[in-house]
C-alpha cells in the first residue's frame, strides 16, 4: 500500500511532490535493503526488482470508491476507537 499522503501530494500538485516521488523511491529502497540484510543470497535479484519497481508505468483502475469509504469508516484511526466518525 502506497503512502496516501505521499500519493496525494502528487495527485494534487502540492508544492513538496518532488518530493513525495523521491520518498516512495526511497521507501522502496529501503524495503529492498531490509530484505537483502535478511536474505543476503537474494540481495542481486532483489536490486534487479528495485530498478524494475522503479521502472513501473504506474495505470489506474477504478475503484468501489463507496466501498472504499465505508471500510475507511470501520477501520481504527489513530485516536478514533472504532473507526473514522
Amino acid at each position: 500500500m502506497v503512502d496516501a499522503s505521499l500519493l496525494g501530494a502528487v495527485a494534487f500538485q502540492e508544492p513538496w511532490r518532488a518530493e513525495a516521488i523521491a520518498l516512495l523511491a526511497y521507501a522502496l529502497a529501503s524495503i529492498v535493503r531490509k530484505k537483502a540484510l535478511r536474505y543476503p543470497a537474494f540481495a542481486r535479484e532483489l536490486l534487479e526488482a528495485l530498478e524494475d519497481a522503479l521502472a513501473l508505468d504506474i495505470r489506474w483502475r477504478e475503484a468501489d470508491h463507496r466501498g472504499l469509504q465505508r471500510m475507511a469508516r470501520r477501520a481504527p484511526a489513530s485516536g478514533a476507537p472504532g473507526g473514522v466518525p
